[in-house]
């Protein structure tokens, strides 16, 4: 194994000693437990009492000649029966030399810094900043330890690794056992203040104030550290998947996409994983042969196939269901169209199908497919569920971009629309943002389209029509508050408070004034936020 260290930058000295690890093998010759008793008995006889190993200070080098001894006596860390399974290391304090370590442990390559980045809650950390940071959590120690601060002194790592035959990646936490490992004070300690000790409590990462105000060479640290790691590669891969989705085009700009399917495989752990997304947004009453590629897709990585029974696709199947779909063969479904052999083309058997839903409306699709057949397990299919609503999410931010581009262009380069045309307008703007940069104003045209114009005014009619707007939301808002009252009155309850109150204050605003537009305001109101509950106020009583 390689055990790279960084002397250069880690500022205390730090010494490997076992007399600690030796001291609690002690402690249990006098254990109430015999298993215990005869255990450290037979420990601490290999071990006699001019045994290098019971030095005040070892070299690695000598621990790796009694490589056997040291074994032993970390059976009290890793039970023999853990050993083959547990990822722990016993190293050197602070420094990345270990003299002991699990078969796990060593597999993973911890300690491989051309493979390993550490990352921690304030970010990634590069290896040569290790050095910095273990200073800095000595120095921590010191001011817990020595000047009675309260301030962490050891910090969580999340290790990401590389498997070297299949490119996954995996995640595992890391967490730093230091009952083995003394601090020490190394001749007289400086004497700090309180305002100096509060000082350095208020700027914590600032390593060159820590040397100027506590030189490192009063403190050496002595004994060993265990470290444990303990594997987070799903929560992990969620975690920044999610974060990934909120990247600015995430779903279209390449070097994206191909960290979202890094991603996905690390997560299943199918290095032959290829995903694609699916968009309706240009699509009429839900035709999937109106769907279109965002970034890329597996069914239309080639364009649109050319499809005479649509509606017996996987797509059309999810689409209707609104749920997600694993085919574990795709080569033996029965009535297979186009879209299905366009999968199939691209050698992709195993195919998942998942609706990315908008208030349970499909807006697109998300799509993995693998060579093998049956790859995707149904623990694999919770996964990636899961996933479905993270690429909604991401889906519906990405079309709402679009939309906002799509109204920015048309405000550009048209005077007012009217909403009876504003269609045209939109697909003249979709089209030119296609790679044909189809042109905006050519595009907009209405063949065999004749328009006529007039125009005609009656004096004050612009008034009396504001009035009987007016009067008639009004009117409705009432008998809305009446119901709403009178249910009250059966059953009360605070929902039904707050519904009152916000009628109340919408009949305030209409009596006191119109505007145009506000008709269309009011009538939504009622409509989607009061008419919903009249379905269960009925059942309150005859009289509501």
């Amino acid at each position: 194994m390689n055990h790279p260290d960084t002397p250069s930058v880690f500022l205390f000295d730090s010494e490997l000693s076992f007399r600690q690890l030796l001291a609690f093998w002690e402690s249990k010759l006098s254990s109430a437990s015999s298993a215990e008793r005869i255990m450290a008995g037979v420990v601490l006889d290999q071990i006699p009492e001019d045994h290098i190993l019971r030095s005040a200070v070892v070299t690695p080098e000598e621990a790796s000649e009694h490589a056997q001894l040291v074994d032993m006596l970390m059976s009290a860390i890793v039970p023999i029966a853990n050993a083959e399974d547990d990822i722990a290391a016993a190293m050197v304090p602070f420094r990345m030399i270990p003299v002991y370590h699990t078969i796990p442990f060593e597999k993973l390559n911890f300690l491989d810094k051309e493979k390993i980045t550490f990352t921690t809650t304030s970010g990634s950390v590069a290896f040569a900043e290790m050095g910095s940071r273990k200073s800095l959590t000595v120095y921590h120690m010191v001011l817990t330890q020595y000047y009675g601060a309260k301030i962490s002194t050891m910090y969580a790592y999340i290790l990401e690794s590389v498997e070297e035959n299949t490119g996954l990646h995996q995640f595992h936490r890391t967490e730093f056992d230091s009952r083995f490992m003394q601090l020490e004070a190394d001749g007289q300690q400086p004497v700090l203040t309180e305002g100096e000790v509060q000082t350095l409590l208020d700027d914590p990462l600032n390593l060159e104030l820590f040397k100027a105000t506590i030189p490192p060479e009063h403190f050496k640290i002595r004994g060993f550290s265990v470290v444990r790691a303990s594997e987070v590669t799903e929560s992990e891969v969620l975690s920044r998947l999610k974060q990934d989705l909120m990247a600015k085009n995430a779903l279209v700009c390449p070097k994206n996409l191909d960290l979202l399917r890094q991603r996905l495989r690390s997560l299943v752990r199918i290095p032959e994983l290829e995903f694609g997304i699916v968009a309706l947004d240009r699509c009429l009453n839900g035709e999937v042969t109106g769907a279109r590629s965002i970034g890329r897709s597996l069914v239309l990585s080639r364009g649109m196939p050319q499809c005479t029974d649509p509606d017996q696709t996987i797509f059309a199947e999810v689409y209707e269901s609104g749920l997600p779909v694993l085919s574990n063969d795709l080569s033996v479904r029965e009535g297979n169209t186009a879209f299905e052999m366009e999968v199939l083309e691209q050698g992709l058997k195993n195919y998942y199908l998942a609706p990315l839903l908008n208030d349970e409306i499909p807006m697109g699709f998300f799509e993995v497919g693998v060579p093998q057949a049956s790859s995707i397990s149904v623990l694999n299919k919770n996964f990636l569920d899961n996933v479905a609503l993270l690429f909604s999410t991401a889906l519906k931010r990405s079309l709402d971009e679009q939309e906002d581009r799509v109204q920015a262009m048309i405000k550009k380069r048209f005077t007012a629309v009217h909403p009876v045309v504003e269609w045209k307008f939109r697909q003249a703007a979709l089209a030119s943002m296609t790679p044909n940069k189809v042109d905006l104003t050519s595009a907009v045209s209405f063949d065999s389209v004749h328009s006529f114009f007039a125009s005609s005014d009656i004096r004050g009619s612009s008034l009396k029509r504001g009035i009987a707007i007016q009067q008639d939301i009004a009117e409705q808002l009432g008998m809305a508050l009446a119901i709403i009252i009178s249910a009250s009155s059966v059953r009360p309850t605070p929902s039904l408070d707050e519904l009152g109150f916000r009628i109340e204050q919408n009949i305030e605003k209409v009596l006191s004034s119109v505007s145009s537009g506000d008709e269309v305001t009011y009538v939504d109101f009622l409509s989607h936020e009061i008419e919903p509950h009249f379905e269960e106020l009925k059942s309150y009583s005859s009289d509501v």
